[in-house]
């Protein structure tokens, strides 16, 4: 990520707040992969770290 991305999905559940981020990332099992998406000036892009 870089600064000025947005965060709008983890693993395909929109984040509105920062609660929904976090309650987004509790969900994800140890060392599963993490699918992101980001919005990058007009554009959505699509992210996928691996633990």
């Amino acid at each position: 990520m870089k600064v000025g991305d947005v965060l709008v999905e983890v693993n395909g559940r929109p984040v509105l707040t920062l609660q929904a981020v976090r309650e987004a990332l509790l969900s994800v099992r140890e060392n599963g992969p993490l699918a992101l998406v980001i919005r990058r000036g007009g554009d959505r892009v699509s992210l996928l770290l691996r633990g």
